[in-house]
């Protein structure tokens, strides 16, 4: 199911970047979009040559892997113009959707589950009137305050988007406008928020493109400010996963999906049972278990351990049997 760049499918569809040390996550996003969706087209961008297990994990629920050109050198130019190295240059490569084989495209992030049907966004995506689709906000995560940020919420009308999930159209980037405003962007860089990898020169090269952007909530009234997981709880309410903390603005609203952003596979992050709920479909209640009891103990019992490791470590040194 490798697109051939020289004969691309004009179709919607999805685009998901991972690679093997993500599986976990992984398996929950395939089996929450082929849950709502059982055949809308997605592939998989490979984040780097890890990816075995992704692989088979993808053949399962009939998703491509997207063999992505310019990839290479979008690690490269991430080096060379913005320092990048390891994951934060590998998250460069969601460029490459905009020369794949998907005519318009949903953009995830891999730890990111699907609550609903995501060809219900493309369809809004159809009728937005505009380039590019964003749904949270992130302003001190784009460009730090400044004369850069300054210049361009004047200039370009900065939205400073959250670059994990997005709507957009094939055709919108060429390899060759990523490289000229990556160096357009070089001299700015410590202008940059830090360590988010893509995340700020995604923001400069939309914001320079003059690409019409709009957000999720200015198409649909009714749809969450914010996608991300730190609402608790989100659960199924009248038809819809919707988030349920009375203190947050967007109570009663339903999300498309939910983004575990900044949160690691084996920490306790918020709404653990949403992930449960789709990691674990099909799974036996023996199986769900044992699951949840191994899964608890990594990211309950080695943090505990090595606090009290520390703990003791400090209460030898106080009594001055360990050199400080």
């Amino acid at each position: 199911m490798t697109p051939d760049p020289c004969n691309p499918a004009r179709e919607a569809g999805i685009y998901i970047l991972a690679n093997d040390c993500v599986l976990e996550y992984a398996k929950a996003l395939f089996r929450s979009l082929r849950h709502f969706n059982p055949s809308i087209p997605a592939y998989v961008i490979p984040f780097d040559g890890r990816m075995d297990a992704i692989a088979r994990e993808a053949r399962a629920f009939r998703i491509g892997i997207y063999d992505a050109p310019h990839a290479d050198d979008l690690d490269a130019m991430a080096a060379a113009c913005f320092g990048e190295s390891g994951a934060g240059q590998r998250m460069f490569r969601k460029f490459t959707a905009f020369w794949g084989p998907l005519e318009t495209f949903l953009y995830l992030d891999v730890d990111i589950a699907l609550l609903d049907d995501p060809a219900k966004l493309l369809r809004v995506f159809g009728r937005a009137d505009c380039d590019f689709l964003s749904f949270d906000c992130d302003e001190d995560r784009a460009y730090l305050p400044g004369p850069l940020r300054d210049e361009m919420q004047r200039l370009h009308g900065s939205r400073s988007f959250n670059a994990g999930a997005f709507l957009s159209r094939r055709g919108l980037f060429t390899m060759e406008q990523v490289r000229r405003l990556a160096e357009e962007a070089r001299p700015h860089q410590k202008e940059f928020a830090p360590y988010l990898g893509d995340q700020p020169f995604f923001n400069y090269a939309l914001d320079k493109s003059g690409a019409r952007h709009r957000r999720l909530p200015e198409v649909v009234p009714h749809a969450p400010e914010k996608t991300w997981s730190d609402r608790t709880p989100i659960a199924w309410r009248e038809g819809a996963y919707r988030v349920l903390d009375p203190a947050s603005p967007d109570c009663g609203k339903a999300l498309p999906f939910i983004h575990w952003a900044g949160h690691a596979q084996g920490d306790a992050f918020p709404n653990r049972a949403l992930f449960y709920r789709f990691r674990l479909q099909g799974a036996s209640p023996w199986q769900a278990a044992l699951y949840k009891l191994a899964d608890r103990w990594r990211w309950t019992v080695p943090p505990l351990c090595n606090r009290l490791r520390h703990l003791g470590k400090r209460l030898l040194q106080r009594l001055r049997i360990l050199p400080s």
